[in-house]
Order: structure tokens, then C-alpha cells, then sequence
């Protein structure tokens, strides 16, 4: 029962995160150019990183009133990287058709935008300006956004899902006893 409460939550979660990741993402992609980070950039990553906290917390707070007011940091971790990992497949699938079919110019403009930056840099000679765009176009293709994007999904997810886990814990066993505890104390 409780695996399936898991799995039931975990998923829902995963595709509403991911769902709502994607939209956020079509609207900074709009209004911003990710190939000039500014202070624009800064806050579209301030925010995400607030919408992923949030969705875990709302994630763990349904599977804890599904589960009588109860959730240990194993069923919290589950369930917050279980919803991570759905979001993060999603996600990273979302990316690679965008930087490969929808956009594809885009990952050459970020490229150029990292080099420009580096030119100005006095220390960069040409050999490494050529090996700085040979790492960026293997980090910028579609592929390796993909699987950097499921990886990161995970570890993140699983740092997040452990932190909000361990803070929203309830075992009613435990809180059964210290009920008990206070009242034979009284």
C-alpha cells in the first residue's frame, strides 16, 4: 500500500513539476536570451530553484494526508525523487527535441556568447579558445543536455527530497509514544 502511495504521488508530482517546468521554461526562453546571462538570468534560476523546493514540499505534504498525517524520511525520500526523477526524464526530453528541432540555432548562440566573453579574457590564447568551444559544443548538444538533464534531475532531486523529507517526517509510531510518554509523565 504504501509503495503504491508512493509511486501514485511520486508521478503526479513528477508530471505536474515537469509540466509546469516546461511552461516556465517557454516563457524565459520568450523574454530572455540565455546566451547573455544578466540579472535577469539570475532570477529565472532563483525562481526554479524555489518552484523545485516547493513542488517536493507539496509532493511529501499529499503523500503525508494520504497517509494518515504520517511519512517517514525513507517514504518522503522515495516519493520526492521518484517525482524528480518522472520530471527530470520529462524535462530533459522537452530540451533535447527544443535544442534539436524547435530551436537549433539556439545552442550556437549560447556558444558564441561564452566565447565572446572569453576573448575579452587576456589570459585565453587561441588553442584554448578552440578547446573552451569544443567542450561547449559537446555540453551544448541536444544529446548531452539530455543526459546531463536526467543526472542532474537526480541529484538534485535526491538533495532536495532527503532535506524536505527529513523536515516534514511525521511517524505516528513515534508520535503515539511520546503521547503515551506525556501522559503516564503527567
Amino acid at each position: 500500500m504504501k509503495e503504491n502511495l508512493v509511486k501514485k504521488v511520486g508521478v503526479k508530482w513528477g508530471v505536474l513539476y515537469a509540466a509546469f517546468s516546461i511552461v516556465f521554461s517557454l516563457i524565459s526562453l520568450q523574454f530572455l536570451n540565455p546566451a547573455e546571462p544578466g540579472a535577469a538570468s539570475y532570477a529565472v534560476s532563483i525562481l526554479s530553484f524555489v518552484a523545485m523546493i516547493a513542488a517536493a514540499v507539496l509532493a511529501m505534504k499529499e503523500y503525508k494526508r494520504l497517509n494518515h498525517d504520517s511519512m517517514t524520511l525513507g517514504q518522503g525520500f522515495k516519493t520526492g525523487l521518484l517525482m524528480f526523477a518522472i520530471s527530470g526524464v520529462i524535462g530533459s526530453i522537452f530540451n533535447f527535441v527544443y535544442y534539436k528541432w524547435i530551436d537549433p540555432e539556439l545552442s550556437d548562440k549560447m556558444i558564441q556568447a561564452q566565447l565572446a566573453q572569453m576573448e575579452s579574457n587576456p589570459g585565453m590564447n587561441e588553442e584554448a579558445m578552440e578547446f573552451m568551444e569544443n567542450i561547449l559544443e559537446f555540453f551544448l548538444s541536444p544529446g548531452s543536455l539530455l543526459v546531463t538533464g536526467i543526472i542532474t534531475a537526480l541529484a538534485f532531486g535526491a538533495l532536495v527530497s532527503v532535506i524536505v523529507a527529513a523536515i516534514l517526517k511525521k511517524d505516528t509510531a513515534v508520535g503515539f509514544q511520546e503521547g503515551v510518554i506525556d501522559e503516564i509523565g503527567q
